[in-house]
């Protein structure tokens, strides 16, 4: 775009100057698109610290309803039954997440492990598995 000397000079020193200068272009891009691609790896990270934070907090409340049943079976039903409460966190989708309730006896305690996964999630990005594990002691 050339503007000519019969609308505005100082207009068209103005635009000739700083709009239409190219210099500077090429080393704008090989910094801003290495610093995009880090932006948006910071933010996934951030996103998946976030959202296992959250999963720990809901295996938390699994274990904790959990404590008052002694048989293993009967815990893993009442860990599936609260996955389907309302008022969890929106990613809390009994169909999305895989609960396993495992007991352990040691030294003469029973240590009741609960286990949460993220299905859709492993089946993504396996090097970064959303996997929480909130371990109770009963007895």
């Amino acid at each position: 775009m050339k503007v000519t000397s019969k609308q505005n000079p100082k207009f068209a020193r103005l635009i000739d100057k700083w709009f239409l200068k190219e210099s500077g272009n090429v080393e704008s891009a090989l910094v801003l698109i290495p610093l995009l691609i880090l932006f948006t790896g910071i933010i996934q990270l951030y996103c998946f610290q976030n959202t296992k934070s959250a999963m720990e907090l809901v295996a938390e409340g699994v274990a904790a309803s959990s404590i008052s049943i002694q048989n293993t079976v009967a815990a893993q039903f009442a860990a599936q039954e609260y996955l389907k409460r309302p008022g969890l966190p929106k990613f809390v989708n009994s169909k999305l997440l895989e609960v396993i309730v495992k007991d352990e006896q040691v030294a003469g305690f029973i240590i009741r492990k609960v286990y949460l996964r993220d299905v859709n999630h492993s089946n993504l990005i396996q090097f970064l598995p959303r996997q929480v594990v909130t371990t109770i002691v009963i007895n």
